[in-house]
């Protein structure tokens, strides 16, 4: 798994991080991307095992998380481990086998989650609850509409497998994050960039019954269209059809058009399915096949994706994933800005949407797909979903597709399409809740 290399890697290099940082028996950890601030104590000064943040930033619309792990490991050790994970000649087995023994000595000395809705906090402990029963959450403040809370597992008095000295090491350390986000200072997070805004769309395509659309002519309809990419793969792109059926008289009401556009609409029977989807959620706006070529060209990251598009075809913003009490708000405030981006400076995509951006990520989930004697199967596509978004992947020479997704959720994994000369597997799998490595075999057609 690239996450774990890349943890090992740093593990030689955090003696020397932590003499430097801490010049002044303290060192400030400032991640804005999750809007938290705060100092280290002296007791990280010098420790045995190792340090790291594994998450900071978005996790969804409109919240985020900061993560703080233990590592129970020592330099040597950590070593040891690395030389290991970069074997060429490793196998899968043993791969795992060293994995295992990074994750049973990491633990989380904090846990940091971000909302604009105090009740998202109540969901999250419930999920939680359902791994790990004595869960609990504690407000630790609020700042700008966000709201931050410290999650508990009820798991920190057992440091699990580590070694008696970073057992005791971590103890240590989790008492005193702690108590040192008591006095944590707290900012509205700073968001990413949007990859998609100041996009020019412009396009000839057709909708479901074959009938020709020009994007100049759709888009001019409305001051702002939604457009909702989806798939009749994903699930959570056929779980919002009802709602977004119901939503689509609210948006005409304040001048903004829905259309959808069926990723996978160059298939006659995907066709066919989305049909009968949508006709069965009461969804009855216009839908669209993707334009030739729209695979390659604009940077999606999940499915379903809404992009937010003036009457010029200009993308003002977005977002990933099934959020549907976000619409109406977005629509609301983009519709109430009166600056419009400069066309001047906008890339124009004659059509746009690649499927596999988080497949080179250097984080995250891995899936490993061989054949039954045990070599890496290229050019597989897979599907990665999540509760509320679902992403594509091709496997890489190596066999992998790489998914940057965060801890904390089991995943569903199916493949989609295969190479020539292979049987797809129909099997649906599912991830452990940490980064890991997944593996699929599919056979070789007869």
């Amino acid at each position: 798994m690239k996450k774990t290399i890349a943890l090992l890697l740093v593990l030689a290099l955090m003696a020397s991080f932590t003499a430097m940082a801490f010049a002044d028996d303290e060192v400030v950890f400032d991640y804005p991307e999750a809007g938290v601030k705060f100092s280290l104590p002296a007791e990280f000064k010098e420790t045995k095992g190792s340090y790291d943040v594994l998450m900071s930033g978005e996790l969804g619309y409109d919240q985020y998380a900061l993560v703080l792990a233990y590592i129970g490991i020592d330099e040597a050790e950590g070593d040891k481990l690395s030389e290991a994970m970069q074997n060429p000649d490793l196998t899968e087995e043993e791969a795992q086998a060293l994995s295992s023994q990074l994750f049973s000595a990491m633990k989380p000395l904090c846990q940091v989650y971000v909302y604009t809705d105090e009740s998202a906090a109540d969901a999250d402990l419930e999920m939680t609850r359902k791994t790990s029963p004595n869960a609990s959450m504690k407000k630790l403040g609020e700042a700008d509409g966000y709201y931050f809370y410290a999650m508990y597992t009820g798991e920190e008095d057992d440091a699990g497998a580590m070694k008696p000295e970073f057992a005791e090491e971590y103890k240590k350390l989790f008492a005193a994050v702690d108590k040192a986000l008591e006095s944590a200072v707290f900012s509205a997070p700073v968001k990413p960039d949007d990859p998609f805004k100041g996009i020019e769309l412009k396009f000839e395509t057709t909708d479901l019954d074959g009938n020709t659309v020009k994007s100049e002519e759709l888009f001019a309809q409305n001051k702002l269209t939604m457009l909702n990419i989806w798939a009749t793969w994903c699930g959570p792109c056929k779980g919002e059809l009802p709602e977004l059926g119901k939503l689509e008289a609210t948006l005409k009401e304040m001048g903004c058009g829905l259309v959808g556009l069926l990723d996978d609409g160059t298939e006659a029977e995907a066709i066919a399915e989305a049909k009968t989807l949508l006709q069965d959620a009461g969804a009855n706006y216009l839908n669209l096949t993707p334009p030739a070529g729209f695979d390659d060209n604009l940077p999606l990251e999940g499915i379903p994706t809404s992009l937010f598009v003036d009457a010029d075809g200009v993308v003002l913003g977005s977002v990933v994933g099934a959020y549907v009490d976000a619409y109406v708000p977005i629509v609301q405030a983009l519709l109430a800005e009166s600056a419009t981006p400069e066309k001047s400076a906008a890339p124009k995509v004659e059509a746009g949407l690649a499927k596999s951006a988080p497949a080179q990520s250097a984080d995250g989930y891995r899936v490993l797909v061989s054949d039954p004697d045990g070599n890496p199967v290229e050019g597989v596509t897979v599907q990665f979903c999540s509760a509320d978004s679902c992403f594509l992947g091709k496997t890489d020479a190596t066999g992998a597709a790489a998914f940057d997704m965060p801890g904390g959720e089991v995943y569903t994994v199916h493949i989609l399409k295969v190479p020539q000369g292979y049987e797809k597997n129909s099997q649906e799998f599912e991830t452990q809740d940490v980064p890991s490595d997944l593996s699929v075999t599919i056979n070789k057609a007869a």
